[in-house]
C-alpha cells in the first residue's frame, strides 16, 4: 500500500532497509508484477530523495531475487542514499559520528567460518546495527511449516552467540516469513501474508537506535500490517457430520477469511462432501 510506504518513510526516519526477497521469483518485464516491483522500488526512492533518509536493499534467497535487484542499481549514482547490498560488507552509515552497520545478505561461500570471520570476531569496538538475510539456528525449522518459504542447502545458518558481544544495538534480518526473535537477533517477518502456515501477525519493525549516551540503547517497536490477506485451515474431521452445519460452519469461515484450506485425515467418498468441497477455494486430504 502506498499509504503505508509513506508513513513509514516520515521526515524524521533516518533510514529505510528491505533485508531480502524483494522478488518472489524470477519476473519477465511485461509482466504485471514488474510493473508494482519497479513502483515499489522507484517510490522508495523518490521519498528517500526528498526526506533526505538512507535506504538499503540487501539480496535475498537466490530462488525468490534472482540477482534481479541488479536492474535498479543506476539508482546508487542519482540518489547517494541508496545502496544494494550483494556482498558482506561495513555501511558507514554516518562517518562524521563514526556509526557503522553491518550488512549481511545471503551468500553461498565455500568456507563460511573463514569468509565471515573478519566480521564476527572483533579484535576491537562493536557494530552499532547489524542486518542481514539469511537463517540462524533457532529458526531453520521454520522452513517445513510454511508453504511460502525456500531454503537453499548451501546457504549459512548463524547463531546467536556469534553476535552477543559484537553489537550495541540489535541484529535485525529477514527470510523467516514468521515475526520471532531470540537475544538481540530478531526477524521481522514477512511485511504481509503469501500462504498457509502464517497466521500470525504481518508488519514491520521500527527501530530507535541512541548512540548518543555512554551505552547506546535500541528499541524496537512492531508496526501491524492491517490490510494483510488471511489465511485459515479447516479440519474437516472436527466439523459435524451433518452437511447442512458443516456447510455453514465452512461458509463463515470463507466470510471472515481471504483464503481457506480444508484437511482432512479421512478419505472423502460421500458425494455430498465431495460436492461441498468443489465450492471452496482448496482442500488437501492428509
Amino acid at each position: 500500500k502506498s499509504k503505508t510506504i509513506k508513513s513509514s518513510a516520515a521526515s524524521d526516519v533516518y533510514k529505510r532497509q528491505v533485508n531480502g526477497d524483494t522478488f518472489d521469483r524470477q519476473i519477465k518485464m511485461n509482466e504485471e508484477s514488474a510493473k508494482l516491483v519497479s513502483k515499489f522500488i522507484l517510490t522508495l526512492n523518490e521519498l528517500s530523495i526528498e526526506h533526505n533518509f538512507k535506504l538499503r536493499f540487501l539480496k535475498g534467497t537466490l530462488s525468490h531475487d534472482f540477482n534481479q535487484l541488479e536492474v535498479y542499481r543506476n539508482l546508487e549514482v542519482t540518489n547517494p542514499n541508496f545502496r544494494i547490498f550483494n556482498t558482506i560488507d561495513v555501511d558507514e552509515i554516518d562517518p562524521i559520528n563514526g556509526i557503522t552497520f553491518l550488512q549481511i545478505p545471503e551468500e553461498y561461500v565455500e568456507n563460511a567460518e573463514e569468509y565471515y570471520k573478519p566480521y564476527l570476531e572483533l579484535d576491537e569496538g562493536k557494530w552499532d546495527m547489524v542486518f542481514f538475510h539469511g537463517t540462524f539456528d533457532f529458526a531453520g525449522y521454520i522452513h517445513n511449516l510454511t508453504t511460502s518459504e525456500k531454503h537453499m542447502k548451501n546457504a549459512p545458518t548463524f547463531k546467536v552467540s556469534q553476535f552477543e558481544d559484537i553489537v550495541y544495538g540489535a541484529v535485525v534480518g529477514g527470510h523467516i516469513h514468521t515475526r520471532m526473535d531470540k537475544g538481540n537477533v530478531y526477524y521481522t517477518g514477512s511485511p504481509s501474508r503469501y500462504g498457509f502456515g502464517e497466521e500470525e501477525a504481518k508488519g514491520f519493525y521500527e527501530i530507535f537506535y541512541d548512540f548518543d549516551t555512554e551505552e547506546p540503547s535500541c528499541q524496537i517497536n512492531f508496526i501491524e500490517n492491517e490490510n494483510a490477506p488471511t489465511y485459515v485451515t479447516v479440519n474437516l474431521n472436527d466439523l459435524p457430520e451433518d452437511i447442512v452445519e458443516k456447510t455453514k460452519i465452512l461458509n463463515d469461515y470463507k466470510e471472515d477469511y481471504d483464503y481457506i484450506r480444508i484437511k482432512s485425515t479421512k478419505s472423502v467418498d460421500n458425494d455430498k462432501d465431495l460436492e461441498m468441497l468443489k465450492k471452496f477455494s482448496e482442500w488437501v486430504y492428509g
